[in-house]
C-alpha cells in the first residue's frame, strides 16, 4: 500500500481545523465575560488550554501519516513546549485559583511514596490493558509512516536517544501535570464544576492533546489522566501524580516499550 503524502488537501484539512480551534477559543472568551463572573486568568486560561491546545493538537493529528520523525529533535521541541505550558499553566494559577485549589502543596514521604507508587502500578495496568488493541492498530509496517509504526518512531534508539527521553519524561511529569491536573481542573472548579466533573474534563481535554497517538492513544491518555487527576481530589496534592506520571513514561519508553516492539515483531514474524 502507498503510504499518504503531504499535499494540498491534507494542508487543507489541518488549516481548517486550526481556524476552527482559533474560532472555538475566541468566542469563548466573550462568552465567559458575559455570563460568568470569573476574574481574566479563567476568561483567557480556560479557552486556552480546554479549546485551543487540543484542538491544535487535533489538527496536527493527520500530519503524523506523512512525516517522518527525527526523534531527538521531536523529544527536545515537545520538552521545551511541554515546559513553557507548565510554566503558564503555573503562572495562571498564581493569579487566579491559586495555589491550594491546584494541588500545590506537599505531603509526609510515606504518604507521597505510597500513592506515587500506587499510580504508577495503576497507570501501568491501565496503560497495558490497551495493548491488544494497539497490536493491531499499530502493526509497524515497511512504508515508515507515524500512524503504522507509532511506537517504533517514537521509541528511543539510541544512549543520547534514551538521556533526551529523559529529560521529556520529566518535563512531561511537570508541566502536563501542571497544566491539566493542576490549573485546568481548578479554574473549572472557579467555574462552579464539581471536582469529579472538573477533573473528568481535563482528562478528556488531556487524551485529545495525544490524537497523534490515534482514537485508542486518546481514550488511554483519558483514563489514565483521570486516574492521575484523582490523587489530586483524594490527597490535596498535586505532587504524586507528578512523580507518577514521570515515572510511567520513563518505564513505557525505556522498558516496556521495547519489549512491546520486540513482541510485535516476533509476532508479526511468525
Amino acid at each position: 500500500m502507498t503510504p499518504p503524502t503531504l499535499d494540498a488537501e491534507m494542508l487543507g484539512q489541518v488549516r481548517r481545523r486550526i481556524l476552527i480551534g482559533l474560532v472555538l477559543a475566541g468566542l469563548s472568551v466573550p462568552l465567559l465575560l458575559i455570563g460568568t463572573d470569573l476574574a481574566w486568568t479563567e476568561v483567557v486560561g480556560i479557552p486556552l488550554f480546554a479549546i485551543l491546545f487540543p484542538t491544535l493538537a487535533v489538527a496536527q493529528a493527520p500530519l503524523t501519516r506523512v512525516l517522518i520523525l527525527d526523534r531527538e529533535d521531536a523529544y527536545l521541541s515537545s520538552g521545551q513546549a511541554i515546559l513553557v505550558l507548565g510554566g503558564v499553566a503555573m503562572g495562571l494559577v498564581a493569579l487566579g485559583p491559586g495555589v491550594t485549589l491546584a494541588g500545590l502543596q506537599g505531603l509526609p514521604p510515606g504518604t507521597f511514596a505510597l500513592w506515587t507508587v500506587g499510580l504508577l502500578v495503576g497507570s501501568l495496568l491501565l496503560s497495558v490493558s490497551f495493548e491488544p488493541l494497539e497490536r493491531r492498530l499499530w502493526r509497524r509496517s515497511s512504508d515508515g509512516t507515524l500512524q503504522t509504526g507509532l511506537m517504533d518512531a517514537l521509541m528511543p534508539k539510541t544512549p543520547e536517544e534514551r538521556r533526551l527521553f529523559a529529560g521529556l519524561s520529566l518535563s512531561a511529569g511537570w508541566g502536563e501535570e501542571m497544566a491539566y491536573r493542576g490549573y485546568l481542573p481548578a479554574a473549572l472548579m472557579v467555574m462552579g464544576l464539581p471536582a469529579w466533573w472538573a477533573m473528568g474534563v481535563a482528562a478528556g481535554v488531556f487524551g485529545l492533546l495525544h490524537a497523534y497517538q490515534g482514537p485508542s492513544g486518546v481514550v488511554r491518555t483519558a483514563a489514565v489522566g483521570f486516574l492521575l487527576g484523582s490523587s489530586v481530589i483524594l490527597t490535596e496534592s498535586i505532587l504524586p501524580a507528578m512523580a507518577a506520571h514521570a515515572l510511567l513514561d520513563l518505564v513505557l519508553g525505556l522498558v516496556l516499550g521495547p519489549r512491546m516492539l520486540k513482541a510485535r515483531d516476533q509476532g508479526g514474524a511468525a
